[in-house]
């Protein structure tokens, strides 16, 4: 009976420790790829921004053209050269502040990846090894697990 009883504890703690690997793994793979798929779409967006950037620019023009109008009826007649310096200062402006803000972006963008890899690594280790605690703080713990996990699957969903 013995032998039975330690066969069925290592059974036991061999399932137990599989099970959590398992759960580790796909936790990690989970966190790793939304990191990843964040990354991606910052890196398509700054791209397809940078090819596209006549596309932004004919645009902005057009928007400036419609507030030029738009200024003309609300405070009449101001001199065309007068305007056209605003709109060409404005347009040139917002050039500066689109190119610099994308820089910005891609320079911090490196930095987030790996901040979040870091906490992937601490959450796989936190998993791997985590802290003891007794049934009632356990039953609490998933308890609010789930009224959480529920609360924002309806306010999801509705």
């Amino acid at each position: 009976a013995s032998d039975d009883e330690s066969l069925g504890s290592l059974c036991g703690s061999c399932c137990e420790c599989l099970s959590r690997v398992v759960a580790v793994t796909c936790s990690l793979a989970v966190v790793v790829g939304v990191a990843m798929g964040v990354a991606m779409f910052i890196f398509d967006g700054a791209i397809r921004l940078k090819e596209d950037f006549a596309v932004y620019e004919l645009g902005a023009r057009n928007a400036v053209d419609t507030g030029k109008e738009l200024l003309a009826h609300v405070l009449g007649q101001m001199p065309r050269s007068v305007v056209d310096e605003i709109s060409d200062n404005a347009l040139s402006s917002a050039k500066a502040i689109v190119s610099d803000l994308l820089g910005e972006l891609l320079s911090h963008a490196a930095t987030i990846i790996v901040e979040l890899l870091m906490l992937g690594l601490y959450v796989m280790f936190w998993l791997c090894t985590p802290m003891p605690l007794n049934t009632k703080t356990e039953r609490i713990f998933r308890r609010y697990l789930f009224l959480k996990g529920s609360a924002c699957i309806c306010y999801g969903f509705f």
